[in-house]
């Protein structure tokens, strides 16, 4: 009975542990003995540069096993190792740690080998070297795409891949951050445009026509359509060159390129003598001078910008060039033999376009802080042009660039400051165009900048800067700056401050001993004094015929406008200036040697002393300008010696003895010559911006300016000849004839118009709507100007848009249509170069087609402390779509408010009224704008909110199209609304 007892017992115990088994409380040994393979990495991770590929890579590893839990650390580590899921747990940690090590090159390895969990290693990795909002690793990334472009044997497909490799790292690095869904979605196609004109961009020329029709379409595709059509625009060329292979050789005649660099070769039809601009074989258009059809100047660049543009711009505008289509400017780093080889067609515009890089307007006008910035320009500039006079002047000229903010209010970061300085007809104009920029000036400026920038990083200076300027901080050292100007765009002179007081001395050290040296060897007290006083005469014979240069042509200038009505007639023909003032200037300086009988010898030394005295007082007051009397000075010495050894062997009256003087002093007079042209110029395109002045004396000014500057530059150039000159040409038989020239010439500029399209007027014109919430109260064109010729002599000259405004009636310019720069105010600080504005009505409900929502301010809450009332406020755009900018105009008891931290500017006047706060907003049209104003009394507030918006409707489109083309029509709408808080 004890066997069936036994076999019974063992039966319950198997039947108990399948029971367990199901019930998962049983694993088996071998499910945790489960042995993990992973694949073996490819790439080994080196650091933050390849970390997103290494990462993903390593995760589609581990996926594969179904262990990413335990890398990614979801799987948490449990509590007790001793259990099954304990055991497990640990082996798979282990594998995975050992694969991480082995996954990465060994200096980061052992970096991370200390870590108990794979988990912890993960997490690591990720933070060392994922790269977001590394800027050095952005900027790295954004370098590198900017520099790829497809080479020679890279194939479309690798020059994607790269691509696309490299713009995932930056959307890794520095990813685009929005929080609203129609902004994530417009800012993914704003970033897909953008990459698609990258790629298209850093193709080969052989796809310049798919590219330009890609171009050409109204919408650009999608950047998978775009390597698709590159792909296939490749296996169509592939087959054309395989065609062109089976063609015999001895079919092309033609085997070599020619050279970019080649000066005397044509770069359309090859033949030497002319250049591509005034080729025979290409016909003639806009943009080119002579024998053209089409509007254009072969001698304007765009003016004045912060490197600066338009930089001025320019332009006055700051510093920053690109390329446009496909007329890329390249520069070589390394190996540069001085020609340039390309080996696309398209390429071949820059071999044109360089050859006229010697003739850019790409001046220097500021550096700093210290010395050495100029001096680094002056040794590396390929085509220089620098004038350090320029840094006296921008005290007293009304403009400012992007150099003040960084060279001395923020960091005292050196640089300089450099600008397009001609070009100001078409400066803020809609004629300011790639047609009408000077060519050659963008080379110029890249091949300088290029040189300028290597320059400046390899300089000892730039890692002395901060020291050097604590030290001038701590011990009180002045920051002198250095002379420097170049000479015909031809090379650069260059001196620090501390040499020009020796130099600049010089002359006037001469001016003192020469007294003695005219008495030597009778040298008495009276001789002496007889002496000085003769050199006292001179020089103030010269100093009134200087003067007299500058007033002759300055009254010749007011007195032709009492018999004109239209200021400025140069305007659009510079040489009528000269024309005119001058001879006039000539007459002024030669007037006083007439009058007065003064001996050759004394007005020689008192110019002479004249010179050095100005140079004198230029260098007590700290001043660069120096440097040019300084020039005049010793150029005047050098020529009366050559003359006087010429004298000796010729005689004294010699007309052959006065190339003796003159010839000694051409260097000076071409360098005067060069200047004064390029400083009258520079004035008289500014004249067309200036701003229109107060009648009746405004009408006046601009013609005086510059007639007064054409006789200074008289007075530099022609100054110094005439002491020598003077005993032929001071005759009255001469200046009558100079008379007659300038009564000519005054009556000839007086029958010309002053502009054109090359030198267009600046005409504004203000559609305003004012509103009062969602109701239209008035509407009016604004029209203003910004030079001395009035509104008057636009309609007079432009007579349907005047019919069109008073219903084909005759416009009569009465008081009521005058309006003042307080409606102006959505322009502001423009609207300070404004006089004699003018307004008419406009209809009201056409806006209502486009806008049902208006600009709209609405009172918040208000809450007082103190005596102080704060009114917060939120401002509504409506429904406008092309807002430029919002401007608010703040009267009455304002003590604080939210903008500019809390900081209350200096309040400003408009027209007279009471003082008042303006503030300039921009920013997203669709978006309310939150902010509060503080009174500090019960009085109220008044706030104007002007808006300007590009959006024109129909009837301010026919009124624009109505003027004639001379006049550049700057047109907007603006949205006027009054609140009293």
């Amino acid at each position: 009975m004890a066997e069936p007892t036994g076999l019974a017992e063992a039966f319950e115990k198997l039947a108990k542990i399948f029971e367990e088994s199901k019930s998962g409380a049983i694993v088996p040994r071998q499910e945790v003995a489960q042995k993990i393979e992973l694949p073996s990495m490819d790439m080994k991770l080196e650091g933050a540069t390849n970390y997103l590929s290494w990462s993903r890579r390593a995760l589609l590893a581990v996926e594969q096993k179904e262990v990413d839990g335990h890398l990614l650390g979801v799987v948490a580590e449990p509590g007790d190792k001793t259990t099954v899921e304990g055991k497990r747990w640990k082996v798979i940690n282990s594998v995975l740690i050992g694969w991480l090590l082995n996954s990465v090159v060994p200096p980061i390895g052992r970096s991370v080998e200390g870590l108990s969990t794979s988990a912890a290693i993960w997490t690591t990795l990720s933070t060392l070297y994922l790269g977001k909002g590394n800027v050095m690793l952005i900027a790295q990334i954004e370098g590198k795409i900017s520099r790829l472009h497809q080479g020679d044997d890279m194939s479309v497909m690798t020059y994607v891949a790269e691509l696309q490799a490299l713009w995932a790292e930056q959307d890794n690095c520095d990813p685009l951050e929005l929080y609203d869904a129609a902004c994530i979605e417009s800012g993914r196609k704003w970033i897909a445009r953008r990459r698609v004109l990258k790629l298209l961009e850093g193709l080969r020329g052989c796809f310049h026509g798919r590219r330009a029709s890609l171009l050409h379409q109204p919408l650009l595709p999608s950047i998978e359509e775009t390597i698709g059509a590159m792909s296939q625009e490749e296996v169509r060329l592939s087959l054309e060159h395989a065609d062109m292979k089976a063609v015999p050789s001895s079919t092309f005649a033609v085997t070599e390129r020619m050279e970019w660099s080649d000066p005397n070769k044509c770069h359309i039809c090859g033949e030497a003598g002319h250049w591509k601009w005034a080729c025979p074989t290409r016909g003639r258009g806009r943009g080119y001078n002579g024998g053209g059809t089409g509007r254009g100047r072969s001698a304007r660049g765009r003016g004045g910008y912060s490197g600066t543009s338009r930089g001025q711009a320019s332009r006055g505008r700051g510093g920053y060039s690109g390329h446009s289509g496909d007329q890329r400017a390249h520069m070589t780093v390394a190996g540069d033999t001085g020609t340039s080889k390309g080996k696309d067609a398209d390429d071949v515009d820059y071999g044109d376009f360089a050859l006229w890089a010697s003739t850019d307007e790409d001046l220097v006008c500021q550096s700093g802080p210290g010395s050495w910035p100029s001096r680094i320009y002056a040794q590396t500039a390929k085509y220089p042009m620098a004038n350090s006079v320029a840094q006296d002047m921008f005290g007293i000229i009304p403009g400012d660039t992007d150099y003040r903010v960084f060279a001395e209010d923020v960091a005292k970061i050196p640089g300089l400051d450099i600008i397009f300085v001609l070009g100001g007809y078409f400066y803020h104009t809609s004629y300011d165009t790639l047609e009408n920029l000077l060519p050659g000036s963008i080379q110029a400026r890249g091949e300088n900048l290029f040189n300028l920038v290597k320059a400046f990083t390899n300089s000892p200076m730039l890692l002395k800067e901060s020291e050097r300027s604590n030290k001038a901080v701590n011990e009180g050292i002045d920051d002198l700056r250095a002379i420097f100007f170049d000479y015909l765009t031809w090379f650069m002179i260059f001196y620090p401050r501390d040499v020009s007081l020796i130099i600049h001395s010089l002359p006037v050290a001469i001016f003192l001993l020469t007294p003695l040296f005219l008495s030597f060897p009778n040298i008495t007290m009276i001789s002496l004094f007889r002496t000085v006083l003769d050199l006292a005469r001179g020089m103030l014979l010269h100093a009134f015929g200087v003067i007299l240069a500058i007033v002759v042509p300055a009254m010749t200038a007011g007195l032709r406008l009492l018999f004109t009505k239209n200021a400025m007639n140069w305007f659009a023909h510079p040489c009528l200036a000269f024309f005119m003032f001058v001879p006039a200037s000539l007459v002024g300086l030669l007037l006083p040697r007439i009058i007065w009988g003064l001996s050759e010898q004394s007005h020689f030394w008192g110019a002479f002393g004249l010179y050095s005295l100005v140079t004198l007082a230029y260098m007590l007051a700290g001043l660069s300008g120096g440097f040019l009397t300084f020039f005049i000075s010793m150029s005047l010495l050098l020529g009366r010696f050559i003359s006087s050894i010429s004298r000796k062997q010729l005689g004294q009256q010699s007309p052959k003895s006065l190339f003796g003087y003159v010839i000694p002093m051409i260097p000076c007079l071409l360098y005067c010559l060069y200047y004064g042209g390029f400083l009258i110029q520079f004035l008289i395109e500014k004249m067309g911006m200036m701003g229109s002045l107060p009648k009746p004396y405004g009408h006046f000014v601009p013609d005086i300016i510059v007639g007064a500057m054409v006789g200074l530059v008289v007075g530099w150039c022609f100054g110094p000849l005439a002491p020598i000159v003077s005993c032929w040409l001071a005759k009255t038989s001469i200046l009558h004839g100079f008379l007659q020239i300038t009564v000519v010439a005054m009556a000839v500029s007086s029958q010309v118009f002053p502009y054109s399209t090359g030198a267009p007027k600046r005409v504004v014109l203000q559609h305003t709507f004012v509103t009062d919430a969602s109701n239209i109260v008035e509407s009016n064109y604004g029209f203003s100007v910004v030079d001395a010729n009035s509104l008057e002599f636009v309609f007079n000259n432009a007579p349907e848009a005047a019919k069109w405004l008073k219903d084909n009636s005759e416009l009569s310019l009465k008081e009521k249509y005058r309006s003042d720069r307080s409606t102006w105010v959505a322009l502001y600080p423009v609207p300070f170069l404004f006089s004699g504005s003018l307004k008419f009505p406009a209809q009201t409900e056409e806006i209502r087609k486009h806008h049902q929502h208006f600009p709209q301010l609405v009172v918040q809450k208000t809450s007082s402390n103190n005596w102080n009332r704060r009114v917060h406020l939120q401002l509504s755009l409506g429904s406008l779509s092309e807002v430029w900018s919002t401007s608010l105009n703040i009267t009455g008891p304002l003590s604080n408010w939210s903008f500019a931290d809390s900081t209350l500017p200096a309040p400003q006047t408009v027209s007279g009224g009471p003082p008042s706060y303006i503030c300039r907003l921009t920013g997203q049209s669709n978006e309310n704008w939150s902010f509060w104003l503080e009174a500090n009394s019960s009085e109220p507030l008044r706030v104007d909110v002007a808006v300007l918006d590009q959006f024109l409707v129909d009837s301010a489109k026919e009124l624009k199209s109505l003027f004639p083309s001379w006049a550049d029509m700057t047109v907007f709408t603006t949205f006027f609304s009054t609140y009293h808080l």
